[in-house]
């Protein structure tokens, strides 16, 4: 599914190593983020942006997700 989304939206510009490359990098950053809202350093950040593109639905997820990713680097 993250792959045809990445072949749908990008299309020739990554091929299928560069796109596992950014499939596995997108879920490292996920796990990583789970593990500290797990052991409550931070707040439920994935789940907020995941109720808040759910409620608006005006942009893709990713774009909600980029956000709390930018926050996590900025700290982390």
């Amino acid at each position: 599914m993250l792959a045809k989304d990445i072949t749908e939206n990008y299309p020739n510009k990554y091929n299928s190593e560069e796109i596992d490359e950014i499939i596995q990098s997108l879920i490292d950053r996920l796990i990583l983020i789970k593990k500290i809202e797990d052991t409550n350093l931070i707040g439920q950040k994935v789940q907020e942006a995941y109720n808040t593109w759910k409620s608006q639905g005006e942009k893709k997820l990713n774009s909600y997700l980029k956000k709390v990713f930018e926050e996590f680097k900025s700290i982390y």
